[in-house]
């Protein structure tokens, strides 16, 4: 990770080399903490990329003086974009020394936590905290992503009370799309209210002297609320942005249970591959992911009964015609699905909010095979869909319960 002073000559379209450069961290300056120093450089870059990308102290900060005799230990006030570039330097350290001594997820130390992080993580980790600068515009070419604030970016015990869920150096093929199901949980006590989702990724070199795009490997992050299917966009914009190796998605005000999709989505790559990182903040859970094993679950406020539930989250369409059952037992049995588009916390039903779909006696196939149920109407799934299924039985002892699809779904459709 390269971190360079953006430059000190205030103007518009001045950020100097290397800090214009695509993959760059280019720090800007302050003064203070609440405005921009009038000294720093501005961007964009001539192909249309927002500079700098972070900004940091810069104004009258005291450092060591080169002049001072040996003995003396001297210091000097000094400003410009190079004290900011230093402090910003030695924050990526310290995020990476966090990482590597094994202080993530939890906050504390644990050896068997360490990782060796992507430069592309550190800088999405410096990015994703900072906060803005009251003086001017999020996302515009004075601070962009805003002043560093590492108590913002990585929850550390004593300090903060929120979570981090990290993604690094992953790979993303030409034309595809990752997806992250995110659940909001603050029932742990977790009291940060936004969601933070920032990806950045180090682009391959561009064209030489290039003017109109320089960009040549085109991540676009998105992120989806669940309940009302809103779609945020990074940066600031209302649509993908074209330009930046670097987006981030605030959400202000999240609540206990909300459910988002973050994705992440390959276009018109100039290789086969590009590695990215991301990183989300907030109250955030464990992934979504489907549940199967023995439940016991009050249906209805009152009645006991044995099952299995599971979320679903299709990644595209989606036709479920029906369930492959293993019921550990002989017995001629009622088994009803229900579904709910509702995820199933805490493994209760709502009166209101689960339709029964499927109810027949069942004869199982055997203690050790699997038993075909083929839904009279199957259920249609669009992109980012959620569901959930529960499947009960009179007999205590039905245990997974795979799903079937139909046969022109590929099984990577569900997430």
């Amino acid at each position: 990770i390269l971190i360079a002073a953006g430059g000190n000559s205030g103007n518009d379209q001045s950020i100097l080399a290397p800090a214009s450069s695509k993959n760059t961290v280019a720090v800007g300056a302050t003064d203070g903490i609440s405005r921009m120093a009038s000294f720093s450089s501005k961007g964009p870059t001539p192909d249309g990329r927002t500079k700098p990308d972070i900004v940091a102290p810069g104004a009258n900060i005291l450092s060591a003086s080169a002049h001072s005799p040996v003995s003396d230990c001297g210091t000097t006030a000094k400003s410009g974009t190079s004290m900011s570039a230093a402090i910003v330097s030695g924050q990526a350290a310290l995020i990476r020394q966090y990482f590597m001594d094994g202080y993530f997820p939890s906050g504390t130390k644990h050896d068997e936590d360490r990782m060796t992080p992507a430069g592309s993580l550190i800088k999405a980790v410096l990015l994703n905290g900072a906060q803005h600068v009251q003086d001017s515009t999020m996302y515009d070419n004075t601070q962009n992503f805003g002043l560093v604030d590492l108590s913002a970016s990585l929850p550390l015990e004593g300090h903060n009370n929120f979570h981090a869920k990290v993604v690094s150096h992953k790979e993303i093929d030409d034309q595809d799309m990752h997806h992250y199901p995110i659940i909001i949980n603050q029932a742990d006590g977790c009291d940060a209210l936004e969601l933070r989702v920032t990806l950045v990724w180090m682009d391959p070199g561009g064209i030489e002297g290039c003017s109109s795009k320089c960009l040549m490997n085109d991540l676009d992050l998105s992120t989806v609320e669940v309940s009302s299917n809103r779609t945020y966009y990074p940066n600031g914009l209302s649509e993908e942005d074209r330009y930046n190796t670097a987006e981030r998605i605030i959400i202000p005000q999240t609540k206990d249970k909300d459910e988002f999709m973050v994705r992440v989505k390959s276009g018109n790559l100039m290789t086969e591959k590009q590695h990215y990182s991301l990183v989300v903040t907030g109250c955030v859970a464990e992934r979504l992911s489907p549940k199967t094993g023995l439940l016991k679950t009050e249906v209805h406020g009152q009645e006991k009964s044995n099952g299995v539930m599971l979320n679903l989250v299709s990644r595209g369409k989606v036709k479920i015609t029906g369930f492959d059952v293993h019921i550990g037992t002989n017995k001629t049995s009622n088994l009803q699905i229900w579904t709910s588009h509702l995820t199933h916390q805490e493994y209760s039903m709502s009166r209101y909010g689960w339709t029964r779909i499927y109810t027949e006696v069942v004869t199982p196939a055997g203690k050790d095979e699997l038993t075909r149920i083929t839904l009279r109407r199957p259920i249609s799934m669009d992109a980012l869909d959620s569901k959930s299924f529960f499947i009960r039985m009179q007999t205590p002892e039905i245990f997974t319960s795979p799903i079937r699809l139909d046969q022109r779904v590929k099984n990577h459709d569900l997430l």
